[in-house]
């Protein structure tokens, strides 16, 4: 896991992500001499991952903890600089996390867990020590997590073709979405619009990939 350093960084094309060795710098410096639009992006820091692959990533909203889903189904929670470890969660399944999700206040982190009866895990991150809420109703493995921009909202996506919506707050399903005839692999929430629109409620986007 690998973070960089954006800084006061605008997209630009080319724009070069250095891994912080001597050679690395050395051809972004000769690059830029002839490509003065380019700027670098440093490394902050590499993360180690005792050798499991990360398998998911989110950032909370107030821009303090990064989670982290591995390959052998537990999840790490890190201050966002990577500096130091808070929590980390035990595999419940040894099957790869495939989404982690936090609400935007970071009360709440979820978290996809793909056994034999594929279910959503929802953390409580001012009680950790309590067992997570199990959300139970896709019918095989879920590969996306969204949660809406007021935290009652929770999507998911998978293999059988839906997107389901949950209410975080007592825990139950709203609604499915059904149409795609293929897995769902991503789900996202618009924004709510507080000025005068046609839209005036928050919608959901989501995406099937065939490979």
């Amino acid at each position: 896991l690998r973070l960089w350093e954006l800084g006061p960084w605008r997209a630009s094309a080319p724009d070069d992500a250095i891994a912080g060795t001597a050679a690395a710098a050395a051809w972004t410096i000769q690059h830029n001499r002839t490509n003065p639009t380019s700027r670098p992006i440093w490394e902050l820091r590499a993360l180690e991952s005792d050798g499991l692959a990360i398998t998911s990533l989110a950032f909370a909203a107030h821009g303090r903890w990064l989670a982290d889903g591995r390959m052998d189904g537990s999840v790490r929670i890190r201050v966002s600089d990577g500096s130091a470890l808070i929590r980390e969660l035990p595999p419940q399944v040894p099957e790869p996390v495939r989404a982690v999700a936090f609400s935007p206040d970071g009360r709440r982190l979820a978290v996809t867990n793909n056994g034999s009866t594929p279910h959503i895990l929802v953390w409580d991150t001012e009680a950790w020590d309590h067992p997570p809420r199990r959300l139970i109703g896709h019918s095989g493995a879920i590969y996306a997590l969204a949660i809406g921009s007021e935290g009652q909202l929770l999507a998911s996506a998978g293999y059988d073709k839906t997107v389901r919506l949950w209410d975080l707050e007592i825990g139950r399903e709203r609604g499915v979405l059904q149409g795609h005839t293929l897995s769902v692999n991503g789900a996202v929430f618009s924004r709510s619009e507080e000025h005068t629109s046609e839209l005036q409620s928050p919608y959901v986007i989501s995406y099937a990939v065939f490979c």
